[in-house]
């Protein structure tokens, strides 16, 4: 009964002319940047995912002065970032018209650190097809997306998170017991 009612009930509030307006307005301002800000995105990063990595690659390219442009699925987290003062697009970051909102074209590098497997090659795919030249560096969890990821042509680097967590975890302990790095 009530998978039955989910449908009439979401007609009946797309309906809504004060909903459909609010909505409206509340994605359309998070899913896009002013043509000033677009203008700006030259020889950038675009950081696609701002959860636990991206929040730790936008700010250490900030503090070295690169501009970065954030696409996120997280509304909260653009709100945020806007506030800050960082060019940040609600969006999928699959979706062409989201990487073309972030002037993908004209960035120097795309940063894909969000951990699902599938949408990661999406995303790979999409950039190649508007810019094959531009570098992409890809979060992957496994040697087998890695190979697929680099498989793809174009300048891909695929960092595998635990091998490179377990490189500097051995370098660490390496160097307690009296060896250099």
């Amino acid at each position: 009964v009530l998978f039955a009612l989910i449908e009439p009930l979401d007609r009946r509030l797309r309906d809504q002319p004060w909903l459909r307006a609010l909505m409206r307005r509340r994605i359309g301002d998070l899913a896009a940047i002013d043509e000033g800000q677009r203008a700006s995105l030259v020889n950038h990063a675009v950081i696609c995912g701002y959860g636990r990595v991206g929040r730790l690659i936008g700010p250490a390219l900030a503090r070295r002065g690169f501009k970065y442009a954030v696409i996120t699925q997280e509304r909260d987290e653009v709100d945020r970032l806007r506030a800050a003062g960082v060019i940040a697009i609600y969006g999928d970051a699959a979706h062409p018209e989201v990487l073309k909102m972030a002037n993908v074209t004209a960035a120097r590098l795309v940063v894909v650190a969000i951990p699902e497997p599938n949408a990661t090659r999406l995303i790979v795919e999409r950039v190649q097809a508007l810019d094959p030249g531009v570098d992409i560096v890809v979060r992957t969890h496994s040697d087998s997306e890695a190979a697929h990821l680099r498989s793809l042509g174009g300048k891909v680097q695929a960092v595998h998170g635990e091998r490179e967590l377990a490189v500097q975890m051995a370098r660490y302990s390496l160097r307690r017991f009296g060896l250099s790095s």
